[in-house]
């Protein structure tokens, strides 16, 4: 209709044939962008709406001009997408007819009210499944339709929707969906799914399971929050700051600080090493900053470290003398000390048992007259008690008893009243 074309008669003496010609002007060519029947571009432009029901389009235009609203239009064009100021629409989505909605509409209008013009309307209705606006049950009966009647499609429509359909054919084996998206949740088995309206209706059902248990298990978590929340506000009020009821999600980290030096007792503050338990994990002795994780600048110490045993310090039972690093700048003194330890232990990697100990042997001259007790302190190399209620340990002392002076056995004594005279 756009370029009509007559083809007439005409009889020859030796050749009665009629030929038609046909030339492919572009394999993508469409008549819907051809502008060849135009001698200039129209500068009157239009506006184009598409409505689903009579309804619809007399909300939209009954003493109105103008004044169209989305929840009233299906599709609409107000911003010229075709070429030269025209209005175009790629697709308008035709559903079945039923007694409600049996036909569509399509309004057209100028622009302004000022401007007239003349319309030229063009419709492409190729009466094939083809790309548009397509709801979930359309689309997976369009696929059980395309699987019986191939030629109601478009070739592209068909190539891609049978693509989309092969994503959703699961075997025997079975594929795991909606994994860890809630913590302790392993997620939906698929398996022996044909297809997507396969896939599609077990998904509806498992949906559908999810809404009728969701309002419990919104009161759940309402529940749990509430608790939490007074959990936070009395127990823990001394521990966690106000502004952790402030967050979202109570079990994330809070950012923290670790006063590995603004809190050591001043008998500390001045060591170099072993100053505290910052130092046996690693740490520079200078308050950490704000995170949620604090790492030491080199691995824990405590592998390597010992403590020391300290016994009656009345009986002088600590000959073990001891060293320590010198600071010049503050004192020409040594920083050893002498007779400070009886034994020192050796500690050993976590979960195994510390059973080197070193000590030398102790040797009283002049020996002791008696020992009713044996006291046992364990101590830092500062002489701190270590008081650990939760390690058990047990000792093997062991006492030798040696004489160096000979004894002779003493004469026997006379009692003076039985005396008896000898004859020479």
């Amino acid at each position: 209709m756009d370029a009509p074309r007559k083809i007439y008669q005409g009889w020859q003496l030796f050749y009665p044939v009629q030929r038609i010609t046909f030339t492919q002007v572009s394999k993508n060519f469409t008549f819907m962008y051809d502008l060849s029947g135009l001698k200039y571009p129209e500068y009157p432009h239009t506006a184009i709406i598409g409505y689903d029901s009579a309804s619809s389009l007399a909300a939209d235009t009954t003493l109105r001009w103008g004044l169209e609203n989305s929840s009233n239009f299906t599709v609409a064009d107000f911003g010229f997408r075709g070429p030269t100021f025209n209005s175009f629409l790629f697709t308008f989505p035709l559903q079945k007819s039923t007694t409600e909605k049996p036909y569509y509409y399509l309004a057209v209008r100028n622009y302004s009210p000022t401007e007239k013009s003349q319309v030229l309307m063009r419709f492409s209705l190729t009466n094939y499944y083809n790309y548009g606006y397509v709801s979930m049950t359309d689309l997976s009966n369009e696929v059980v339709v395309s699987q019986t009647s191939s030629n109601l499609f478009d070739p592209d429509y068909y190539a891609s929707i049978k693509a989309f359909n092969s994503n959703f054919v699961i075997g025997s084996n079975g594929q795991i969906f909606g994994a860890n998206v809630i913590q302790g949740y392993a997620g939906s088995n698929f398996s022996n799914v044909t297809g997507f309206g396969d896939f599609y209706s077990r998904f509806l059902s498992i949906y559908s399971q999810y809404n009728a248990q969701v309002k419990l298990v919104q009161e759940i978590n309402n529940n749990v929050n509430n608790s939490v929340t007074q959990f936070i506000k009395t127990d823990l009020q001394y521990i966690l700051p106000a502004t952790s009821l402030n967050r979202q999600r109570f079990t994330d980290p809070l950012t923290f600080s670790i006063l590995w030096k603004s809190a050591l007792l001043p008998a500390y503050r001045k060591l170099d090493d072993n100053w505290g338990l910052g130092w046996n994990l690693g740490f520079d002795k200078i308050d950490t900053n704000y995170d949620t994780v604090q790492q030491g600048s080199s691995f824990f110490k405590i592998l390597d470290d010992f403590i020391n045993l300290q016994m009656n310090r009345e009986f002088d039972m600590n000959r073990m003398d001891t060293c320590a690093k010198e600071n010049l700048s503050q004192t020409l003194e040594p920083t050893g000390a002498t007779k400070a330890f009886h034994a020192k232990l050796l500690l050993a990697p976590f979960g195994s048992y510390a059973t080197t100990l070193i000590s030398n042997p102790i040797s009283f001259y002049p020996p002791l007259g008696r020992i009713d007790k044996l006291t046992f302190s364990w101590v830092d190399v500062t002489g701190a008690i270590i008081n650990n209620a939760d390690c058990e340990w047990n000792a093997v002392v062991q006492l030798i008893e040696k004489k160096d002076i000979t004894e002779y056995p003493q004469p026997p004594r006379i009692d003076p009243t039985m005396r008896t005279q000898v004859k020479k």
